[in-house]
């Protein structure tokens, strides 16, 4: 939706005047963020994960039970906090993928001990 468009139209038709426009833009405008913001935290997330379950899984053979069940309970725990929070923040899209991300690790990770 074009802002300033919408709100031309809401000021032809008197719902809004002038210095209700101005008002509403300014809001509107400085609570932006950046798409490449989000995208390079995002690539930086997915890379720091990657690396520590590259480190877990190239000393999978020489873990213990007790420490393979420890690392699966964790990461289940770590998932299900972080479906809780985005579910909380009203993230639907977030909550989904973590709920099958948590959904898959019985799967994966089923000769753990």
């Amino acid at each position: 939706m074009d802002l300033s468009k919408k709100l031309s139209e809401w000021e032809q038709a008197g719902l809004i005047d002038a210095a209700t426009r101005v008002r509403i833009e300014t809001h509107e405008g400085s609570g932006r963020r950046s798409l490449q913001l989000y995208a390079l935290l995002g690539l930086g997330t997915v890379s720091v994960g990657l690396g520590v379950i590259s480190v877990v899984a190239a000393n999978w053979d020489g873990m213990s039970g007790a420490t393979k069940l420890g690392a699966d309970l964790l990461l289940a725990v770590a998932l299900a906090a972080g479906t809780f929070v985005s579910w909380r923040r009203g993230m639907a899209l977030a909550s989904d993928v973590l709920v099958i991300i948590y959904g898959a690790i019985p799967s994966v990770l089923s000769d753990c001990c």
